[in-house]
């Protein structure tokens, strides 16, 4: 019998602590509560394992929050996804993943990754809201598009359209906005595939580009503003919906 490897994580949530115990299994995870805590059982053959794959595992599910999710007019649902091709920088990665938490929206991650996306200057850059952020990864562009089905929409700085003129509340799919790297953006040949799909934020011809977090901000915003915003509060949850009317000065 393989021995079974257990790994305990720890996620804290405002004043409350909940331990979480994660082990490995070569084929399979199984998920159980006991207690109102979480246990995933593995087994696994060797005697160690990857502390990077743990934490992808770790990731995958622990950090499995609730996705904006619209009601189609045939009364489906459909999800509003970011997909991040390749992205080198650690500060514009944690800005999206709070952008991402706020609108709901589950975060797409295509390997290979530019920086350590298990640093705890991750959570720094995304104003630690790494806690709530639904997070998946994939080893390349193939194996994403394998494991999620739905309508691609692909920015690009050669696009001809803006995003306002797409009609994203007409789909009826689960809505995936592409984004490119840093440096040189998506792969040419999967652009000229997709040229129907293909759009572009308005820019004055002095500018080659805006800054990523910028352009996820401004396309997730206009998809939410098409869609009227579901699942979002319109007013302050946190602090109150009176507080400046209560606010002492």
């Amino acid at each position: 019998m393989h021995k079974t490897k257990y790994f305990k994580y720890k996620q804290f949530t405002g004043n409350e602590q909940n331990t979480r115990i994660f082990s490995r299994n070569d084929k399979s995870t199984q998920f159980c509560d006991m207690n109102n805590d979480l246990f995933v059982v593995f087994e696994k053959k060797s005697e160690s394992i990857n502390l990077c794959a743990l934490t992808d595992i770790i990731m995958e599910e622990s950090f499995r929050g609730s996705r904006t999710e619209i009601n189609a007019d045939q009364g489906e649902k459909m999800s509003v996804n970011v997909v991040l091709f390749e992205p080198e920088i650690p500060h514009n990665t944690g800005n999206i993943i709070r952008t991402c938490v706020a609108t709901g929206t589950r975060l797409h991650i295509i390997e290979p990754i530019g920086f350590d996306l298990h640093k705890k200057d991750i959570g720094r850059y995304s104003s630690n809201h790494l806690e709530h952020a639904n997070i998946a990864k994939y080893t390349d562009f193939s194996d994403f598009a394998s494991r999620n089905t739905g309508e691609y929409f692909y920015l690009t700085r050669y696009g001809k359209t803006p995003p306002s003129t797409i009609r994203f509340s007409d789909v009826s799919k689960d809505i995936f906005l592409i984004f490119g790297k840093e440096s040189t953006g998506l792969p040419y040949e999967l652009l000229k595939e997709n040229l129907d799909h293909c759009f572009r934020i308005p820019m004055s011809e002095n500018a080659r580009s805006l800054n990523l977090s910028n352009s996820v901000a401004i396309v997730l915003y206009e998809v939410m503003r098409q869609l009227d915003y579901p699942g979002l509060s319109f007013h302050e949850v946190q602090k109150g919906e009176d507080f400046l009317e209560s606010f002492d000065l």
